[in-house]
């Protein structure tokens, strides 16, 4: 039988041309169809190379059609023919019965960076769609890393459909392409949910799809990491032609036998085990500095005696006087900073020269999305409550009418980050406030807050 971890990359058409080749060397493939394959897919031609590969012990898994696709589409014409698109691609798996079927995303920052939540929220629906497909035809759905420089939006789209149907299909010759976190962080966040692996080198300047060991990656680590977090993973050689096809299967071939074992390479890189690599992720020792992920040692004693209750800093900038803004409103207003010695928000409010409203915040372990990182939604919470008693501050006694929060990076828990605020404009009863969250040149979120004078007060 063929072995079933290792496929290769054919596009449907060129199936008849290269079957003889993948029949002889026993390997398994991954069949691509494009839009214009799909709409002139024959069913009955197709239920007949199922046969054929079925006879031939030849495993399937699927590429789905991508070009100027996108589920998290803002328009939603788009998001209608992507949704068709995927769809008939399902169809096409309920005959080819593959183990995986790989999309992507459709995320980049440069389109979705300040909106990545709405993304998010248009992407699910036609997610969990697929993920329903995937289940009546017994395959897992693989997400894709194209553009993505860190793994936090398909961390969150994966978490967020809940389902072991949807997994992550990692692509190295993509992360060498995009990267801002290092093959050991991104494998800490996302290789418990690797399902595929797409081989192909480049040399970090464009997309050359090269056999593995002719780029710059460092193939060793790669398969060291992938043994050690998901040794069952398929891995699928993308080669464009015959000649690269052959240089790629020999050149995997004497990775896989000159590495050495897991665990021995990992050491000598400096790369602490699994179980090491968990402790290192808790909370209080990711953070995230300019997009790029940075993992601090952590001690034993560390790990066995974490403080419940740690003491925080939370002094203003000099010029800066102690403000207690939530009086203002009264006990009612306690959410955000109604413990200030518990492990959800800490919150210190001050004035500063020009009587804006500024405040020292700490987001503890209970406020978790990402691993590491403050759920969006506690992030939201702080500009509620810190843009609404800023116009409060400025003598305008509210309630907030609309909120918009825009995320700019991840922000790593039990940090102590400063929100600025300032009322931008007054016309009759809506006053428009502005705020900001960063610490030192990395801003975390920016926030637009109409308020609504309450009448009467």
């Amino acid at each position: 039988m063929a072995d079933t971890t290792v496929h290769v990359h054919v596009p449907y058409p060129q199936l008849e041309s290269a079957f003889p080749f993948i029949r002889e060397r026993r390997l398994n493939i991954e069949l691509f169809f494009s839009a214009e394959t799909l709409d002139g897919l024959i069913p009955e031609q197709l239920a007949s190379w199922v046969a054929r590969l079925d006879d031939a012990e030849i495993r399937r898994t699927i590429h789905a059609p991508f070009m100027d696709l996108s589920p998290g589409s803002f328009e939603p014409l788009l998001r209608k023919i992507t949704s068709r698109r995927f769809h008939q691609v399902m169809d096409a798996a309920a005959l080819i019965r593959p183990r995986v079927v790989v999309f992507h995303p459709g995320y980049d920052k440069w389109r979705y960076g300040e909106s990545r939540e709405r993304w998010l929220a248009e992407s699910l629906p036609l997610w969990q769609e697929m993920v329903e497909r995937g289940e009546e035809c017994g395959c897992i759905i693989a997400v894709e890393n194209i553009f993505e420089e860190e793994p936090s939006t398909l961390y969150d789209l994966i978490t967020c459909v809940d389902s072991p149907r949807l997994r992550h299909c990692f692509d190295m010759g993509h992360w060498n392409l995009f990267k801002k976190v290092s093959l050991e962080e991104w494998f800490s966040i996302l290789g418990p949910f690797m399902a595929e692996t797409h081989i192909h080198d480049n040399h970090g300047e464009k997309d050359e799809h090269l056999p593995i060991g002719e780029g710059n990656l460092d193939s060793r680590l790669i398969f060291s990491l992938l043994q050690q977090y998901a040794p069952d993973a398929v891995r699928t050689i993308e080669a464009h032609t015959r000649e690269r096809m052959e240089r790629a299967l020999s050149n995997l071939d004497l990775v896989l036998k000159s590495r050495l074992k897991t665990e021995e390479y990992l050491i000598n890189k400096g790369v602490p085990s699994k179980t090491d690599l968990t402790f290192s992720l808790q909370p209080q020792h990711l953070s995230i500095e300019k997009g790029v992920t940075v993992i601090t040692s952590t001690t034993e004693a560390e790990i066995s005696s974490p403080s419940p209750f740690p003491i925080v800093d939370l002094s203003g900038e000099a010029g800066w006087e102690l403000f207690d803004a939530p009086s203002l409103v009264g006990e009612s207003l306690r959410f955000v900073s109604g413990d200030p010695e518990g492990n959800r928000f800490r919150v210190r409010y001050y004035r500063d020269e020009n009587r804006h409203l500024h405040a020292r915040l700490w987001f503890g372990p209970e406020t978790g999305g990402p691993p590491g990182h403050a759920h969006g939604g506690s992030i939201a919470a702080v500009m509620d409550e810190a843009l609404g008693l800023a116009a409060w501050a400025a003598g305008y006694p509210v309630v907030v009418g609309n909120l918009n929060v825009n995320f700019r990076n991840m922000l790593p828990l039990e940090k102590v980050v400063t929100l600025e605020s300032e009322v931008i404009s007054v016309e009759g009863r809506k006053i428009m406030v502005h705020g900001r969250l960063f610490h030192g040149e990395t801003l975390y979120a920016e926030g637009k807050c109409l308020c609504i004078t309450i009448p009467g007060r």
